[in-house]
């Protein structure tokens, strides 16, 4: 007897997703969960060597306090629109949940969330709390834990990686 239609749909699907790399044998299905934070700028890479070598997600060790840095955030269930998909920071130093400016036309065009990797280019530190560079005279880093809210009419996924401070989903600056 042939199988339903729907479980035929549901088979390819799946067979689509993992060759797409978005799936893989030991995942849960359909989870919010994010895969991390990384590098996405190529004299980088080239310049300073393996620490940049690949589009891996794991964590953003070295981010400017002037802003700049251009990462990636790698996930399932990206808002296929780039600009909906809006990052989030939450600061370890001052427990607060900031969102970031929205993306550039450069962010915008170098995203591909069909395929589950927005880029993105951090901001300063001044900016993104809008506040001098003073009032960060204090500190030698600041850590942050990346979020991506993506609207998915009707409803929000918050997307993060697994665990608390995982440390793909953190950034330094």
């Amino acid at each position: 007897m042939a199988a339903p239609f729907s479980s035929k749909v549901l088979m390819l699907m799946l067979i689509v997703n993992i060759m797409m790399g978005e799936v893989h044998a030991s995942d849960p299905f359909y989870l919010d969960v994010a895969k991390g934070v990384g590098y996405r700028e190529q004299e980088l890479q080239v310049a300073k060597g393996t620490n940049f070598a690949s589009e891996v997600p794991n964590g953003v060790k070295w981010a400017s306090f002037n802003g700049g840095t251009h990462i990636f955030f790698k996930s399932v269930k990206l808002n296929l629109t780039p600009a909906k998909n809006v990052v989030w920071l939450y600061s370890e130093e001052l427990l607060q949940d900031i969102p970031c400016p929205p993306m550039t036309e450069e962010d915008i065009f170098n995203s591909q969330p069909a395929m589950g990797s927005i880029s993105f280019r951090l901001p300063s530190i001044t900016s993104l709390f809008n506040l001098p560079a003073e009032s960060f005279d204090h500190l030698t880093k600041m850590n942050f834990i990346v979020t991506v809210h993506a609207p998915d009419e009707p409803s929000m996924n918050i997307l993060s990686c697994p665990g608390d401070a995982n440390p793909n989903c953190k950034i330094t600056y």
